[in-house]
């Protein structure tokens, strides 16, 4: 009898376990994975030319997926190049 109260009692508390498990493998985000091809640009972001007449090719901003980086002046078309830190490519990619 006492068996059956012990297992009668605990089976409740595995399945919220089980289920709570199975939420937090849901909310799992899944690995970036970046394009073989170092120079496919894999962000991009281009606020438009606020008004001027744009001098620059589109988008203001590339991030390519080697972590190099271009800004282009929307104003003067001049580009200014760099690369991302593979710590700062992680934060970029994950969003923090």
């Amino acid at each position: 009898m006492n068996r059956i109260l012990v297992v009668s009692l605990l089976l409740p508390v595995s399945v919220v376990w089980d289920v709570a498990a199975d939420e937090k493998s849901k909310d799992a985000k899944p690995a970036i994975v970046l394009p073989k091809d170092a120079k496919t640009v894999v962000l991009s972001y281009d606020p438009g030319a606020g008004g001027f007449v744009r001098k620059g090719e589109v988008p203001h901003l590339k991030i390519q997926a080697d972590g190099r980086v271009t800004v282009t002046s929307v104003f003067d078309g001049t580009k200014k190049e760099g690369s991302l830190t593979a710590e700062l490519g992680d934060k970029v990619a994950k969003g923090k």
